[in-house]
This record gives C-alpha cells, structure tokens and sequence, in this order.
C-alpha cells in the first residue's frame, strides 16, 4: 500500500469513524475499488449538506426558548466587576466581544484598563488575563499592577523599592512596608492567573492570537487586554529592526 492509498484511506475513516463495521470494511476493501468508494462517499457528503429541514412553527419555537428563559435567574449575565458596580448594572456584567477604550493622550487609559482586567480577574471564577502592551515593558505593567493591589502605593515608590530598603531605620520604613505587603499581596492575587506580554515579546496581531490560543483549556475564561493596540503589525511575518 503506498503513501497516497494510504492517505486516501485515512480520509474515508475519518469520515466514517463513527462506524467501526464501515472502517474495517474499508481496511479491508481491494486497492482497486478505494476510488469509487471515495467517490460515492463524497456524493452522500454533499448530498446531505445540500439537504435542508424548514424551522417548526414560530410558536413552537418561542415555547421551547420560554423553557430556557424561565431557567434564568437573576444574575448578571456577563463578568462581574467587584470595584465597578455602576458598569457591572449597565452592561448586565462584561460581556465576551470585543471592547474598546478610547480617550486623549495620557488621560488614563492604561491605568482604567488594567484596574477592569484585574477586577475581572479577581472577581470571577476560572478566569486567565492575558495583557499585551504596545507601549509600556512588562516592568512598567508590573509596577502598575502592584499599585493597584496596594491602592495606595505609588508607581515610583516601587520604582525605588531600593531607596526605602536602604532608609529603613527612618521615617521611610513605613512605606517600604507598604510596598512589600503590596508585592506580595500582587503575588497572592495574580499568581497563575495573569500573562503579560510587551512588544519585545509579542508584536503583532497573529502572534497575539497565537498566545491566546496557547493559554486557552477547558473550563478557563480568558481576558484580553491590549494597549496600544494601534503599535501592533498586522502581518505576523514583520522585519526586525
């Protein structure tokens, strides 16, 4: 049996695998007639896509969503956002589409963004934020992340975590404190749960699909935030400067 036979009977099986009475029939059917069985199976193939079955009655139809519907319950039917509850009401929880945020130059946006993933994050079961930035280094989305679990940690403060450690019998021990409990306090929420990706690692559309599909299993619910989406290729085939 040669490699194109061989890869002909593979097809049929698949089509037909299934029905192991069918699949040993093929194994075992003469070389000669693969091709007309080939053939017929591909008719039936085409025959039954062409076939079409008209929806019931329209009644029918909204008595069996009416069944569903009365399942629901009262909870939101997207994600929940713990620190957001006016957006949570408004949208009925974050549903999965495709969001976008946009504002003037250095207003915020990252900042807002960020503090959305992590709420989703932290407020909901299973769920895997992944962040791609076009602009800032992965340090930069760290320190960013540590603030916000600390709330009252500034950026630059545990830009200088060594300054405080070195001032430690001063006044300033109290906030080399607060930035500590906030870094472990990052660990603790986010560890296992979040993936960052700056454009040193990841700088275009397909790569950023690509990464998705990696982190994606079963039962797991993914959260996507890109900033800066417009710094991002389109072409996965981009030249290295």
């Amino acid at each position: 049996m040669d490699k194109n036979e061989l890869a002909l009977r593979k097809k049929l099986i698949e089509g037909i695998k299934n029905d192991p009475t069918l699949t040993e029939a093929l194994l075992t059917t003469p070389t000669e007639n693969i091709p007309l069985i080939a053939r017929n199976i591909e008719n039936a193939l085409n025959k039954k896509k062409d076939t079409f079955e008209p929806e019931p009655d329209l009644s029918n139809v909204i008595d069996k969503y009416m069944e569903e519907w009365k399942k629901n319950t009262d909870k939101i039917l997207g994600l929940k956002l713990s620190k957001f509850p006016k957006l949570t009401n408004a949208l009925d929880g974050v549903q999965p589409g495709f969001i976008i945020v946009g504002a003037d130059a250095n207003v915020g946006k990252t900042g807002l963004l960020l503090s959305l993933s992590i709420d989703l994050v932290k407020s909901n079961e299973n769920t895997f934020l992944i962040i791609f930035s076009g602009d800032d280094t992965s340090e930069e989305i760290l320190t960013r992340l540590i603030a916000n679990a600390g709330s009252t940690t500034k950026i630059n403060h545990i830009k200088k975590l060594g300054y405080y450690k070195k001032m430690s019998e001063t006044s300033q021990d109290k906030e080399f404190g607060n930035i500590t409990t906030a870094i472990e306090k990052t660990k603790e929420m986010l560890n296992g749960k979040v993936a960052i990706y700056d454009r040193g690692k990841v700088r275009s559309l397909p790569q950023v699909e690509e990464a998705i599909e990696k982190h994606s299993k079963p039962g797991r619910k993914i959260v996507v935030c890109i900033d800066a989406l417009l710094n991002f290729e389109t072409d996965k085939n981009i030249n290295e400067t």
